[in-house]
């Protein structure tokens, strides 16, 4: 740094800051005198209190509380104009310290902010996470973007203090700073459509989780020279893990141990992968001293990060043990001239248990005896007072060497590091791996790994949140302390529809392979996310109906997967489309669609007359009128094989027959094509209903006839209309045919009965017609055969008025019928 040292300024005398000859100043010096409280007031409260505590006595403060007394009035305007020449010294004094702080940290910013964003950019990707740590609150630098954290030690009484003995997983009570509004705003960017496109056509494919993992994995593949946004490092992240699950899961089950285990394990092999790069991209070292094993790349770290100090052993052997690798730690460490015996045990207690394995923490294999590391309590016990003796030391606290005893040990976090960021001792993800491992070194590694979940989960979305992170900066420490639940339901709230896509598909992938149990990942959460993503589907752009079918299609609950089926059948209207089409036999012709591959033949139809329900209940495509909707609902029932629904359908579509408008002649039309194409010929569907369905089809011709008897009673055509009245054989033409024709009545279907009295007045009306008319046409030569056709119009009248009466008409159709019969007496 080429910018002054601030020690070396405030050395300096006051003329080679501020053109004013004299001696070096004290900070005692620039405060203004007792008797000027108005300035003093102006400053914090604990810089008054600093400066007056550390300030040395001085019996000039007490001269100035004296009453001075003038011999004569030159003595007075001297005094005064000395007076007035301190004032502008000490004014000029603090300018000129002002600038050169100013000017200094000016450089120390700049200088720190370039530096920081390299490292940044080179270790960690675009976002650094917070590191909570328990000795002390985190304090965030001026750059919102830069998101680094430094440790400060507050002396906050609410940390928890004590070195040994407890599980030590407290984080400081409160964190500084948080948003000024609380929690973060959910992402509202629309939905990326070639992403859910890349996603689906994975999603279709899928016939095991460890293909769909590495295709999910495959498909957030960075760039070349593209930096990754927060969201797609901490989409990338859940993939890993879901891998490296995947890889322990073969080994053994996945109980809460065993889930930490590949967490600690991820987090080792990412950190791996962070030194490498860092090493790769940097020129000064050659290619051939680059070697594709931890404790070579330890050491070439080290040489980077301390800028060529390799006089301590630790760095280097801590970083191996950050990578999680035992063997390249011990390695180091046996070089050191005079090895800690406990430290050695350890090391190599840890490097027996990994043997051939990338770290420490990956599923055994036949060079590895298992993954929780047991070393003799001796040795923890001894490695764990050097970590406590650290604590006491005169010399600066190397924490690397702490960050060693902390991991051997089992007694403590990894510390954090003051005043900048040390790299494996910066983040969350530093954090994270001391408290997993202290955790898995307790003799209840179960209720720990509870505990240190807690403990992340009070602190909530806001510590870790940050705007354009997705959701991930919570997200990240929730997926890693296995409240997977917790995580994607943070990831839809926080990351809007591009939050539920990640969400939704790695839930059905953790879900499906077993890679988690039913209680750290429940059905119903699952389903929700399908449900939810789906319906954005819908009317997505090139997706649509069919891609939203896919991912309800695949809900656990094979009830609730048909349900959620129906209702995009019913909401849409897109059945050919989904569900395949109809054959010239009235059969279903199976679609291209998942329906078929994820629903049996029964279940197609259960689905179909469900969907068919909804659309009869209202629940149809918006803007659909119902005439639509109940055509709609037919073809359900049509494709789901269930023909008499079908049937009476259309029945309910044509009556009553008395009422008829522009919609009943296309009912009508309707029946009519129905019957030529399925009813015309031996096909299924006659088979079926001849079956199942005699009597609606009766009714459905009783039906027909009556609208075509309506229409021609209303208008005119009697003759017509008696000849249809007649076939259909409803009405009485003799006293004797009374109790029949009350018999057929009450054994007609309701529609049909519902319709009987209008049958009975319209009857009544055509004979009241006749009657009239015969009787104006009365001739002499013809009197005898009229009065014979009137008597036997009465006749027919009083049978009707009679049926009317033993089929409980209406009394107001009563009336109306006993009236028509009274004009013809």
């Amino acid at each position: 740094m080429t910018a002054m040292d601030w020690n070396d300024l405030a050395a300096r005398p006051l003329s080679s800051v501020g053109g004013t000859s004299g001696n070096a100043r004290t900070p005692h010096d620039f405060l203004p005198s007792s008797g000027d409280q108005n300035l003093m007031g102006d400053l914090p409260r604990w810089m008054n209190q600093s400066w007056n505590t550390n300030a040395p006595e001085s019996s000039s403060h007490g001269q100035a509380s004296e009453t001075l007394n003038f011999e004569s009035l030159e003595d007075h305007l001297l005094h005064h104009e000395q007076s007035i020449m301190t004032r502008i010294l000490h004014e000029a004094t603090e300018q000129a310290i002002a600038s050169a702080d100013a000017m200094i940290e000016a450089q120390l910013q700049s200088a720190w902010e370039k530096e920081r964003e390299r490292w940044k950019k080179e270790w960690f990707g675009s976002v650094v996470r917070r590191h909570p740590n328990r000795h002390g609150a985190l304090l965030e630098t001026n750059s919102a973007a830069a998101g680094l954290l430094v440790a400060k030690n507050d002396n906050d009484p609410s940390i928890e203090t004590s070195t040994r003995g407890s599980t030590l997983l407290a984080l400081p009570s409160l964190w500084q700073p948080k948003p000024a509004d609380g929690r973060l705003p959910p992402t509202q960017a629309p939905l990326d459509i070639a992403s859910a496109s890349a996603h689906l056509q994975i999603f279709q494919r899928m016939e095991n989780s460890d293909r769909a993992v590495n295709e999910f994995l495959n498909l957030l593949t960075p760039q070349p020279n593209i930096p990754s946004s927060p969201v797609d490092l901490g989409y990338r992240f859940a993939w890993q893990l879901n891998r490296d699950l995947l890889r322990h899961k073969r080994s053994l089950t996945l109980s809460p141990v065993a889930q930490a285990t590949a967490a600690l394990e991820h987090l080792c092999l990412n950190f791996q992968s962070m030194i490498a790069n860092r090493i790769r991209i940097d020129q000064t070292i050659a290619p051939h001293h680059f070697r594709n094993n931890i404790a070579n790349q330890c050491m070439l770290f080290c040489k980077l990060l301390l800028a060529g100090d390799q006089q301590s052993v630790w760095p280097p052997v801590f970083y191996c043990l950050r990578c999680g690798d035992a063997v390249a730690a011990l390695e180091i460490y046996q070089t050191t001239l005079e090895p800690n015996a406990a430290v050695l045990q350890l090391l190599m207690s840890l490097a027996g248990k990994q043997g051939s394995l990338p770290t420490v923490w990956s599923p055994p294999d036949t060079t590895s005896h298992g993954l929780i590391v047991t070393p003799s309590p001796a040795d923890r016990r001894s490695v764990g007072d050097l970590w406590e003796n650290c604590q006491y030391r005169d010399r600066p606290v190397d924490h690397h060497e702490q960050g060693v005893y902390a991991l051997l040990s089992g007694v403590a976090l990894l510390p954090a590091s003051e005043g900048s960021s040390v790299p494996g001792l910066s983040t969350i993800e530093d954090y994270l791996v001391g408290a997993i491992w202290k955790c898995l070194s307790q003799p209840n590694p179960a209720q720990e790994l509870e505990n240190l979940a807690a403990t992340i989960r009070d602190f909530g979305p806001d510590y870790f949140g940050s705007p354009g992170s997705g959701g991930w900066d919570f997200a990240r420490p929730l997926f890693l302390t296995q409240q997977y639940e917790r995580a994607l339901l943070h990831l839809t709230e926080s990351g809007g529809v591009n939050g539920l896509l990640q969400a939704t598909h790695l839930a059905y992938v953790m879900i499906t392979s077993g890679v988690l149990p039913r209680e750290s990942l429940s059905d119903s959460i699952v389903t929700s996310l399908l449900v939810s993503y789906a319906q954005q589907l819908v009317g997505a752009a090139n997706l649509g109906p069919k891609a939203s079918l896919e991912y309800v299609a695949r809900i656990p609950d094979r009830r609730q997967a048909r349900q959620e089926v129906s209702k995009i059948i019913s909401s849409t209207g897109k059945i050919f489309e989904l569900v395949g089409s109809i054959s010239s036999e009235g059969t279903r012709v199976r679609s291209e669609s998942v329906i078929d591959m994820y629903f049996s033949e029964s279940e197609v139809s259960m689905l179909l007359a469900e969907a068919a329900e909804l659309m009869l209940h209202g629940n149809y495509q918006q803007g659909t009128s119902k005439t639509h909707s109940v055509g709609l609902a037919a073809m359900c029932y049509m494709l789901a094989g269930r023909y008499s629904d079908v049937v009476s359908q259309l029945n309910q579509m044509i009556a009553p027959p008395e009422k008829s408008d522009e919609n009943r002649t296309f009912w009508l039309q309707q029946v009519k094509d129905f019957r030529d194409t399925y009813l015309s010929k031996k096909t299924e569907v006659l088979v079926a209903l001849e079956r199942d369905g005699a009597q609606l089809l009766d009714t459905n011709n009783i039906l027909v006839e009556l609208n075509k008897f309506f229409i021609a009673q209303q208008q005119g055509q009697f003759q017509e209309a008696w000849s249809m009245i007649d076939r259909l054989n409803l009405l009485p033409t003799a006293q004797a045919d009374l109790g029949s024709k009350e018999r057929s009545y009450q054994s007609l279907d309701p529609l049909v009965k519902q319709s009987f009295p209008a049958i009975l007045v319209a009857s009544m009306e055509m004979l009241h017609g006749d009657y009239r008319r015969l009787k104006m046409q009365v001739q002499p030569n013809t009197e005898g055969i009229v009065r014979d056709r009137l008597g036997q119009i009465r006749a027919r009248a009083s049978l009707f008025v009679t049926l009317a009466g033993l089929v409980d008409v209406a009394p107001d159709e009563m009336e109306k019928i006993s009236r028509l019969g009274s004009l013809m007496i």
